[in-house]
């Protein structure tokens, strides 16, 4: 530690030999700050006593002017005794509110004046009754009032509860009255301790730094008395790194011969040309590099020019490098204009998606160096608005450095307005069967209740199949109208607190006869501390229903399905998922069928039913988990699945504890 101290420059010795000493100074000073704020503390607690005992004798006093204002109004019937009384009631307010802040810290005062306040109120009560009484039946009534001594009973009651809070605060004051010149004795003792250990601590600090310099100047001024002397082998050593020792080593570099000097002067240019041949070298294989590079890139620029994908090379930063044919005609910026400008802003063809959006962009391709795939809106020249399918790659250097960017978008503005159309078409189509599979329903429930007649066992059997035909159509119409309601963004999110056990256990109660008719083990699992969440009770509803009835139908007879319900905190983990957030977790586990391996990429794709599942029932839509996860991607929650052929599938959701994100909207999903 010492030599270490020695190889520090003068400046810096300099300066901690400062630096120590403030470091001292405000050591002490601190302490003498904190002595002096326990002294004004214990004096504060003085006064803080004193102004407790004195709002106690202002309560006494002006509950004797509230009873002499009242006797000279009993006496006399003259208003003007009244004034003292009522400035006396607001004083009296105002008294037991100063006496219950200024005792919050002593929890039996706070007893006592709990105690007081509803004598005090009595003790109003029967001077105000005295006065109603001499108002309206007259003197001797109220005399007689007087006379029953109700009001100086509860007056002494009063005096001795106070003189008992008067007693306490008297302790308190002989505990507190002490503190300060206690205060006072010990800071002055501190301080006179303070005083002498900081002037001895400087004068060793100042000792050391001065020895530390003045030894290097001495053994220094004795190498220079040496080669004064023609010793100029002589060396000095003064065994320190700092400006002294610099000094010493340039002195003993000085007294070196020139024919040492010419040396290694040779030497260093011999060395310089051999760098400078490098450093040719190294630029001449850049350049092939470059130019390698340039030819890359001119072919293909050559092969996309004339494509229909809107395609841009930028640099690193965003910068626009080159731009095909279509990019003029895709935004109707001249390919001349976009060139040396940044893309994603405003001045071109972006800035049309909120900030976020580009921060995830640049996030993937600049810091994850991967390709980043989505959707964008962006503005024509004209001002016109148009939807592009994005595809960004980063181009990688062999040093892992990104040297370009290649962005190709495709225009899918009249694809979208056609798959909105027809997604509109679908919406007025279920509408307009909902009305005629309503009455069929109707009439054939009519028709199986023998409300036209009796119908034969036969005719029933075609009724059961017209009836369960009819249902199956009207699940198929709801899911339809759920799904454009989804794709049109119309669908209602309305979260409020909700018991989500409880709706999930009414699910398994609708469910328990199909379970228990195919003989299934049902297991569930429900954390007991999981509160009322802010969810879309429907919405809820409408995820768990799908997940279990697809678990029911698709596991054989005696099978197994177990549902779990959870709570988990930010990083904890079940399985392989680690929650990013406080969470609620769902788990719907089945030993059934499972979905082919080469067919799980598909599986929340609209109308998509895996080839196991066609076969295993032909009257599936294929819309409940396209809607599952529709409704999860909208309202912040996530939903994901593992599966095997032939053993089972797992599915998981997580919903956000905080609740569902809210969502205006005319229409409502249907359950």
């Amino acid at each position: 530690m010492l030599q270490r101290f020695k190889d520090f420059k003068v400046s810096t010795k300099i300066f901690i030999g400062f630096g120590l000493l403030i470091f001292a100074l405000l050591f002490a000073g601190y302490i003498s700050f904190q002595n002096s704020k326990t002294l004004i503390d214990d004096t504060n607690w003085v006064i803080h006593t004193h102004e407790v005992k004195g709002n106690l004798d202002e309560v006494i006093t002006n509950l004797i002017d509230t009873e002499t204002g009242q006797r000279g109004y009993l006496i006399t019937e003259d208003k003007k005794y009244l004034e003292p009384y009522n400035f006396a009631l607001n004083e009296i307010d105002s008294n037991i509110d100063n006496l219950r802040r200024l005792t919050l810290d002593n929890p039996k005062q706070q007893i006592n004046i709990d105690e007081l306040e509803p004598l005090i109120q009595i003790k109003l009560d029967e001077l105000q009754e005295t006065i109603y009484l001499r108002n309206t039946v007259g003197f001797e009534a109220a005399k007689e009032l007087v006379l029953s001594d109700q009001g100086k009973i509860v007056m002494d009651d009063i005096r001795e509860l106070i003189q008992n809070m008067h007693l306490e605060e008297d302790r308190l004051l002989v505990i507190r009255a002490k503190l300060p010149a206690e205060s006072q004795k010990n800071n002055l003792i501190l301080s006179s301790w303070l005083i002498m250990l900081t002037i001895a601590f400087s004068g060793i600090v100042i000792l050391f730094i001065t020895k530390s310099i003045i030894r290097p100047i001495n053994k220094l001024k004795q190498g220079i008395i040496s080669v004064e002397k023609g010793d100029f082998n002589k060396k000095v050593d003064t065994g320190t790194k700092d400006e002294i020792g610099e000094l010493s080593r340039y002195f003993d570099v000085m007294t070196m011969s020139i024919d040492h000097k010419v040396k290694i002067q040779t030497k260093e240019l011999e060395g310089q040309k051999s760098a400078i041949l490098n450093i040719l070298e190294d630029v001449e294989a850049e350049k092939q590099k470059s130019v390698a590079l340039a030819n890359d890139l001119k072919k293909f620029q050559l092969a996309v020019a004339n494509v229909s994908d809107h395609i841009v090379i930028t640099d690193p930063d965003g910068i626009v490098l080159y731009a095909n044919k279509a990019s003029e005609k895709t935004t109707g910026f001249p390919r001349k204009f976009s060139i040396g400008r940044k893309v994603g802003t405003s001045d071109t063809w972006g800035g049309q998606m909120e900030k976020t959006f580009y921060e995830k962009l640049w996030h993937v391709i600049k810091e994850d160096k991967k390709t980043f795939i989505g959707e964008v809106r962006n503005k024509r020249k004209n001002g016109d608005l148009y939807d592009a399918a994005v595809s960004i790659a980063p181009i990688i250097d062999e040093y892992g450095n990104v040297v370009f960017f290649v962005s190709i978008e495709r225009d899918i503005t009249k694809e979208k307005e056609i798959d909105k159309a027809k997604t509109e078409f679908v919406s007025l189509a279920s509408h307009q069967l909902r009305t005629p599979l309503s009455a069929i329903n109707w009439y054939t429930e009519m028709l199986l209740a023998g409300d036209a007649g009796k119908i034969t066992k036969e005719q029933k059997k075609y009724l059961d199949e017209v009836y369960k035909g009819n249902q199956r159509m009207v699940d198929l119409v709801n899911s339809l109208l759920n799904v454009s309601r989804l794709e049109l963004g119309t669908f209602v999110i309305e979260p409020k607190m909700t018991d989500i056990i409880a709706l999930a256990r009414s699910v398994m109660d609708e469910l328990k006869s199909q379970i228990d008719d195919k003989k299934i083990t049902f297991n569930e699992k429900h954390d007991s501390d999981i509160p009322e969440v802010s969810i879309d009770p429907k919405l809820t509803r409408i995820i768990i229903q799908n997940l279990m009835s697809n678990a029911v139908k698709y596991t054989p007879e005696s099978g197994n399905i177990t549902f779990n319900l959870l709570m988990r905190k930010k990083g904890s983990k079940v399985d392989s998922w680690t929650a990013k957030k406080d969470s609620i977790f769902i788990s719907v586990a089945d030993s059934g069928i499972g979905i082919p391996k080469h067919q799980q990429e598909s599986i929340f794709i609209k109308l998509f039913r895996a080839d196991n599942v066609r076969e295993t029932d032909t009257e599936g839509t294929g819309l409940g988990l396209y809607i599952v996860k529709s409704i999860l991607d909208q309202s912040g929650g996530d939903v994901w699945f593992e599966s095997e052929e032939g053993k089972g599938t797992t599915f998981y959701v997580t919903i956000p504890l905080a609740g569902m994100k809210e969502k205006k909207g005319t229409k409502v999903l249907n359950n």
